[in-house]
């Protein structure tokens, strides 16, 4: 790697200290340089999670100051930062200089849970209050959309790095046009049109707010802050916004040739089409003219991205009017599309279709067949939706242009901006008078918050390398269905560096795994056929009544078909993991992301062939997991294993963000059927459904899942016939595997998709029809447990009266009346979700507590901290019964030589089990519960020494030789037995969490983008262990479900491989997307708890109240159907991706644009 080509992020891994290395120097010298610099993480490679940004400053000479702006250190070129600053996490705030106010303001305000991107945070909130001390909101929440999406930083014909060429920075503004330096980047274009835009004429400021529309939503801060406008404008992507626009403008571009000469190109369909934007010619780019629009001359850009902040457009367009000066008659029209086809085009054959007359259908029918003419042909994927977008823009150009010209009125919905508004949030909780010594129920901060937000805390892939460490990198198939015949490794052992390939022959054991069914293999080989049957000899059936006689007597019924499509876990730290040989007794050392380490050990073990007592499994913490670390680690983590098995050598890998997409499982996909039996009054007589998973090439957790979507699809409604099917589909596909949910979120889109099909059907509210159909305390569910202390009931009525729904139902009617292209919807949703392992041998945890003489207490346990905050739980419950500081309590890592055998972190259950192991209920002293151990030892000390404090009590132990370490061992007491899917026998749960969710959002019907307004959501977690950690898993599990049901798509390519690469081309939804009033309540003094201090757990439950995002969508969808005349049921496809939403909405345009 050459220093040119070398970016920010690895000059920071290695530990450069300097970046003035003389030339003669290669990449390993560099290593010496080593300082470790851990807390700018690689969480995607892409510039688009945010993880790796930096504040960047230097002195800016022609302004006399010092100029700080934030940056992707992954794509930021090294060369690009001569006579710079860098200024990463560490050098903010540490534990030993002591914390940034920003650090510590992030840690009072329980603003983070994993903590991988926290120092990214960080890092862009440093260096907004380094150029603004006093930021708006809306300049805050700018500052956070870098968290996800990448745009292309500097790919042109500029083949030198022009940063500190004065001539190629430069800005000048006359009263004809701005010219702009091709080094300029967009964010100070953007600064510098902001200030001067108020001395421009105002015909000419119609071209500095295009200019600015445009470049508000490209990319991010860290994007604007560091691509240049001549990068931007020459690059030959086909979808990059500046492009399209100065399509429009008619810009100039001035070049620099080989022999000194300036040649002037008009940036026009010709200066694409001849590729001039290639690199190769030797030309540089100089500057950027473009000219001020005069008067009668009209501007306007418009864009669609996937998800509104930091993303590409689906398409976008710009389009320029001149107005004859007799009248309103166009002179010229320059309309412009990008990303339709391969490069932006002007499209000539619109200009005949503008003014003089009112936009009719027939202007549409010529509109549609130029859009079809011009882009019919062209390859790209989803083109009905972009050539409806294309018209619709041609619409809201044709209004607008119409109002300037004001020979029109608004039309309400088509000129406005994208609703966002400044976003607003409330938690309630209830925290009990502290009476000395509980700490827990407090809104205490996380034990890591420090460690967190100063980029000190240490994940696994930042770990010092070893001296002979070897990195290995997994090679996947590039094809989806084959039978692997041989594999050739030779031209890659020719590359140097290359030691081996390790293969299935090199696997000492058994090389088959799984956490449910062992049908998992470590590596392809080529005894191998893959099976061409579509399903998998598995069916789950729970069932209770007669449902076929049910449905036949029934006053109504109805059948349809819900879709659902996976989703991808999107941990920010990817998997990642050492494995380090002892030499000694077979010994190996396994630090590695998984979220079950006795897994890991167990397999590890089949692998190597090696007993389990030689193995120790250890994590500190994870950087997100959501059930993806569970058997995809084993997968990660197992072939490096067998490397360093044999090369007797630690061996690291870490994935990189496209191959963990494309590799590893996601939630299962579901298509499922259903017919329900119901009367007049909405009352449910019976309800038959039969759903297929999409399990992938190997079932592992599916059979488990179905069990789940079962279980989800009986519970909250009491319904007496009942009946519902799973099946396992067989695809070509990585395995799908445990994901947060685990079921629950399909089953409940279908279950509150067939309500609201009731309640339509019957014109009812929704509401009514779940108040009905609702359990009742006392009720027994199908699994036969009897419903005890059910506040599933008080959650909705709460929920209801917080969102004040029923005048907000009727203020979105109003609304709805009157806007023809805006329509908002309101939905309710809920969760009754089980807590404790099914299976009864999961539900046991193990700890380790010790006490030093300094008084200081070390805790292991074996719960993985991935951010759900277990670790801060079991250290508050662990100072409370021990009665001591928080700060005197300290977790260090998990590891497998701890405590053994312990139970994979999930379930939502994970506090409930570790925690109980260091502390449970006194009355149950059949436990060994660590602290009550100790606590029972100490006794006589303390009653001796009862005046003095704790460190002295504990010196008086230890002379008295008492022992100051104890083991724990917890198992829920309530079950004795566990429960037989299969047999629908047996005790089925510990407990249930209940919630509820009312959400309203509002939809462009011109565009399909959506804007959440508002989600109120109340929920029962008994009394809750930490109300501020849990409110955070609340809001985060919400934004999952929304992501799950709204914008994250998993789309394969004509190859049959998983489409999606990482943020750049998946999205995940970010801070632009969440409800603009947010409002979280926790309800207070309920009957009833959990295990632990009666706390329940929290993880799972609030992701299926994403649910209702999905149904107030599709609410919302019905009113613009309703407002074209179509009333009937439709079902909106999950995910709710703009496209769907836009073409579900039947106007005009959608059904005249048919696409190819």
């Amino acid at each position: 790697m050459s220093h040119m080509s070398m970016n920010l992020l690895h000059a920071l891994a290695l530990g450069l200290t300097t970046l003035d290395l003389p030339n003669d120097r290669d990449f390993e010298f560099l290593n010496t340089c080593i300082v470790f610099l851990t807390g700018t993480k690689n969480a995607c490679g892409q510039g688009a999670c945010g993880s790796c940004t930096v504040m960047v400053s230097y002195y800016n000479h022609d302004t006399n100051n010092i100029v700080h702006f934030c940056a992707n250190a992954c794509i930021t070129p090294l060369c690009y930062l001569h006579g710079m600053a860098v200024t990463t996490v560490e050098g903010v705030g540490s534990t030993k200089n002591g914390l940034h106010f920003i650090q510590k303001n992030l840690i009072d305000s329980h603003g983070l849970q994993c903590g991988f991107c926290t120092p990214g945070m960080v890092m862009s909130m440093y260096t907004l209050h380094k150029t603004n001390p006093n930021p708006s909101q809306e300049e805050l929440e700018r500052a956070l959309e870098g968290y996800k999406i990448k745009q292309n930083l500097l790919k042109s014909s500029i083949i030198i790095c022009g940063t500190h060429v004065k001539e190629l920075n430069v800005i000048k503004i006359t009263d004809e046009h701005i010219e702009v330096g091709a080094a300029v980047t967009i964010g100070v274009l953007e600064k510098v049109l902001r200030e001067k835009k108020s001395t421009i004429q105002e015909a000419g400021q119609r071209t500095l707010n295009a200019v600015l529309s445009a470049i508000r939503w490209v990319g991010a801060d860290q994007i604007r802050n560091v691509a240049t406008v001549g990068g931007h404008v020459m690059s030959p992507a086909k979808n990059h916004d500046l492009q399209t626009l100065f399509l429009a403008i008619g810009a100039k571009l001035t070049f620099h040739s080989k022999d000194a000469k300036s040649i002037i190109y008009t940036y026009d369909n010709d200066f694409i089409k001849n590729n001039k934007s290639t690199e190769g010619s030797g030309d540089i780019l100089v500057s950027i003219t473009l000219p001020l629009t005069r008067e009668r001359e009209h501007l306007f850009f418009f864009k669609q991205p996937h998800r509104r902040g930091f993303d590409y457009a689906v398409i976008n367009a710009g389009m320029f009017a001149r107005i004859k000066e007799d009248g309103n008659e166009t002179e010229e029209v320059r309309v412009c599309y990008g990303n339709i086809d391969r490069r932006p085009r002007m499209v000539q054959g619109q200009s005949n279709i503008i003014l003089n007359q009112n936009w009719s259908d027939d202007m549409l029918t010529v509109l549609s067949s130029v859009l079809e003419r011009e882009f019919g042909d062209s390859d790209t994927e989803r083109l009905q939706y972009k050539l409806t977008l294309a018209a619709s823009f041609y619409f809201k150009f044709f209004i607008s242009l119409r109002q300037q010209l004001k020979i029109s009125n608004n039309v309400p919905g088509v000129t406005d901006e994208a609703l966002l508004g400044h976003s607003k949030a409330s938690q309630y909780y209830n925290v009990p008078t502290k009476d000395g010594n509980s700490i827990v129920w407090q809104p205490t901060h996380h034990v890591s918050g420090i460690p967190l937000t100063t980029g000190e805390a240490i994940f696994v892939d930042d770990l010092p390398s070893y001296s002979n460490e070897l990195f290995l990198c997994h090679v996947g198939s590039d094809r989806a269905h084959a039978k692997v015949i041989s594999v050739d490794p030779s031209p890659a052992l020719k590359i140097p560096g290359v030691v081996d390939y390790v293969g299935h022959k090199d696997v000492p054991g058994r090389y088959d795994f799984g956490v449910v069914t062992k049908d998992v293999r470590l590596f392809a080989n080529g005894e191998e056929a893959i099976q061409n049957s579509s399903l998998y000899p598995f069916e789950r059936k729970l069932e209770r009544g007669d449902v076929d006689r049910a449905l036949k007597e029934a006053e109504f019924t109805l059948d349809g078909t819900v879709n659902c499509g996976g989703q991808d876990h999107f941990y920010l730290e990817p998997q990642t993991c050492v494995v380090v040989p002892k030499k000694e007794h077979k010994e190996i050392d396994v630090i590695s992301s998984s979220q079950t380490l006795h897994e890991l050990q167990a397999e590890i073990s089949e692998f190597l062939g090696i007993p389990r007592n030689r193995i120790v499994t250890k994590v500190k913490r994870l950087g997100g997991a959501f059930g993806g670390k569970q058997s995809d680690s084993i997968l990660c983590t197992g072939i490096t294993a067998v490397a360093a098995w044999k090369h007797n050598q630690p061996v690291r890998s870490t994935y990189e963000r496209s191959h963990d997409m494309r590799i590893t499982g996601k939630r299962h996909g579901m298509m499922a059927k259903y017919k329900v039996g119901f009367s007049k009054e909405g009352r449910i007589a019976g309800l038959s459904v039969e759903f297929y998973l999409n399990a992938g090439y190997t079932t592992d957790v599916s059979p488990f899942v179905a069990d789940i979507f079962n279980v989800a699809m009986s519970v909250p409604y009491n319904i007496p016939h009942f009946r519902s099917i799973g099946k396992l589909c067989k695809t070509n596909l990585p395995s799908c595997n445990a994901m947060r949910g685990f079921g629950g979120p399909q089953a409940s889109l279908v279950r509150e998709h067939i309500i609201t099909d009731i309640a339509n059907t019957l014109n009812m509210d929704p509401e009514k029809v779940r108040e009905i159909n609702m359990y009742r305390e006392g009720d027994t569910i199908i699994q036969g447990k009897v419903l005890e202390d059910f506040n599933l009931t008080l959650c909705i009525d709460k929920c209801k009266k917080q969102a004040n729904y029923g005048k907000t139902l009727e203020d979105i009617k109003g609304f709805n009346k009157v806007n023809p292209w805006k329509k908002r919807g309101i939905a309710m949703s809920n969760v009754m979700f089980h807590l404790g392992y099914p299976y009864i041998n999961f539900n046991q945890a193990g700890a380790l507590v010790q006490i030093y003489l300094d008084g200081s207490v070390l805790i292991t346990h074996g719960g993985i901290e991935m951010g759900q905050g277990v670790h801060t739980k079991v250290c508050q419950v662990a100072a409370t019964v021990l009665d001591v500081p928080l700060d005197l309590v300290h977790i260090s890592e998990i590891s497998i030589d701890k405590v053994p055998n312990t139970t994979e972190s999930g379930g939502s259950i994970v506090a409930d089990l570790n925690a109980g192991a260091v502390k449970v209920l006194v009355f149950y002293d059949i436990f060994q519960n660590a602290c009550l151990i100790l606590n029972e030892r100490l006794a006589p000390v303390k009653a001796k020494h009862s005046k003095t404090g704790w460190k002295t009590i504990i010196e008086e132990a230890y002379k008295s030789r008492i022992s100051l370490s104890a083991t724990g061992f917890y198992w829920p007491p309530k079950r004795t037995i566990g429960y037989d899917f299969e047999k629908n026998t047996g005790d089925f749960c510990e407990y249930f969490t209940y919630g509820a969710a009312c959400t309203q959002v509002e939809i462009d019907c011109l565009t399909g983008e959506h804007q959440i307004l508002r989600t109120d959501i109340v929920m029962d977690l008994g009394q809750s262990l930490n109300p501020a950690v849990d409110v955070g898993q609340i809001e985060g599990g919400f934004m999952m479900g929304c992501g799950m049901m709204t914008s994250e798509e998993i789309i394969l390519n004509d190859k049959g491989h998983v489409d999606p690469i990482g943020p750049i081309n998946y999205k995940v939804p970010g801070i632009r997307n969440i409800p603009r009033e947010f409002h979280v309540t926790l309800l207070k003094e309920v009957k009833g708890g959990g295990s632990v201090y009666s706390a329940k757990g929290v993880g799972e439950p609030p992701l299926l109240l994403g649910v209702s995002v999905h149904l107030a969508l599709n609410d919302a969808i019905s009113a613009a159907r309703a407002g074209q005349g179509i009333v009937d049921h439709y079902r909106l496809p999950c995910p709710a991706t703009p496209d769907k939403i836009r073409l579900a909405c039947g106007d005009q345009f959608s059904k005249k644009v048919k696409g190819a």
